[in-house]
């Protein structure tokens, strides 16, 4: 893997924002990028599966983490089931699912924390219409899909 053999954690003495996100297989790239402490073995399974396209993968991950240097370093917490996603809500920042969903149990277990709520995927039947501020002024849905695109292809 050449130079993304390299360590890519940092030491992080605090976190920033907690996120909680579906154990799903691309939405774990979120913990990949923002999460120092994600394991070194899923960093090199991202960096192999992305080598065709981003070849430089510590070097893709470190460019977007300085464009969401506000989001850096987040604590992430993947999760498979409703009941794990509850249970770790309680001062989450952002909810990311995709099959798992979001209402009004879930909004308030994450209590006055949560800003934004994002549905990954094609099922918006799973999240229900409820107001959730954003994060932040900025963010929007082309925000986060650009932020995740391979320098490339922007």
């Amino acid at each position: 893997m050449g130079k993304d053999a390299r360590i890519h954690k940092q030491r992080v003495t605090s976190h920033k924002y907690k996120f909680v996100v579906e154990n799903d297989s691309f939405l774990r790239l979120i913990q990949v990028v923002l999460d120092p402490a994600a394991s070194q073995e899923r960093f090199d399974a991202f960096a192999h599966f992305c080598k065709h396209d981003t070849p430089d993968f510590l070097g893709w991950c470190e460019n977007i983490r300085a464009q969401a240097q506000n989001l850096y370093p987040t604590e992430v917490h993947l999760v498979d089931t409703q009941e794990q996603m509850i249970t770790h809500a309680s001062g989450a920042t952002v909810i990311v699912v995709e099959e798992l969903t979001i209402g009004a149990e879930e909004l308030a277990a994450a209590g006055s924390t949560l800003r934004f709520v994002q549905k990954y995927g094609l099922r918006p039947a799973t999240l229900m219409s409820l107001p959730v501020p954003r994060l932040a002024s900025r963010c929007s849905r082309s925000a986060g899909a650009r932020i995740f695109q391979p320098p490339n292809k922007r």
